[in-house]
C-alpha cells in the first residue's frame, strides 16, 4: 500500500513538473509576426479613446522609420495620448515588420492594415492612405489633424495634438483673408 502511495507521488510530481515546464516555456515563446486589424476595427480606434493618433507607416519607408522614436517617446511621456502605428506593408511581410517592432523597440500597438475591397465609393479616412507616411489625430473621436509625411521635430507631434484643429485653422485663415479683402475696399 504505501509503495502504491509512494508510486502516485512520485507520478504527481513528475506531471506538475511537466506541466510547469510546459506552462514556462509556453509562456516564454515570443510572437514573431504582427496582428492584422480589420477595416471596421481600424475605423473604430478614433472612438476608443478621447486623444487617438493613427500612424501609417511601412518597413521600407526611411522618413517612417525616423518618425518611430518621437512616437515612442510620445507613447511614454502622454499617457493620455493613445499611439497606433498601423503598417502598409504586404501580409507576407508580417514577420519583417515584427523585426522592425523589435529593432526599435516600438511600444505602443502595431498592426497590419488588412486589404481594402476594391470598391471606392463612400471612402472612409482610413481607406484613402495613398501616401506613407501619414498621422491621423483624433480627438473624442473627430479627425483633429492630419501630418502628411514623415513627422521631423519632436514639437509637431505635440503641436499637432495640442494646437488647433485643421478647421480651426481654415477658419482663421478664410478670417483674415476677408478682413485683408474689407481693408482693400475701405482703401
Amino acid at each position: 500500500m504505501e509503495r502504491k502511495n509512494k508510486s502516485q507521488r512520485y507520478g504527481i510530481r513528475v506531471i506538475t513538473i511537466l506541466a510547469v515546464f510546459l506552462l514556462a516555456s509556453l509562456t516564454s515563446c515570443k510572437k514573431d509576426s504582427v496582428d492584422d486589424i480589420s477595416m471596421k476595427s481600424l475605423a473604430e480606434l478614433p472612438s476608443k479613446h478621447s486623444i487617438v493618433v493613427i500612424n501609417f507607416w511601412a518597413t521600407w519607408c526611411p522618413p517612417c522609420l525616423v518618425e518611430i522614436p518621437y512616437l515612442n517617446r510620445l507613447h511614454k511621456q502622454r499617457p493620455d495620448v493613445h499611439i497606433y502605428g498601423i503598417s502598409t506593408d504586404d501580409p507576407a511581410l508580417g514577420r519583417e515588420v515584427f523585426k522592425v517592432v523589435e529593432r526599435y523597440r516600438i511600444r505602443y500597438p502595431v498592426y497590419m492594415k488588412e486589404r481594402s475591397s476594391k470598391d471606392e465609393s463612400n471612402r472612409e479616412w482610413y481607406q484613402t492612405v495613398d501616401m506613407i507616411p501619414v498621422t491621423f489625430i483624433f480627438k473624442d473621436g473627430k479627425l483633429h489633424n492630419t501630418i502628411l509625411g514623415g513627422i521631423e521635430k519632436e514639437n509637431e507631434l505635440t503641436d499637432a495634438i495640442d494646437g488647433p484643429s485643421e478647421e480651426e485653422l481654415y477658419a482663421q485663415e478664410e478670417s483674415e483673408e476677408d478682413e485683408d479683402w474689407s481693408e482693400d475696399e475701405e482703401e
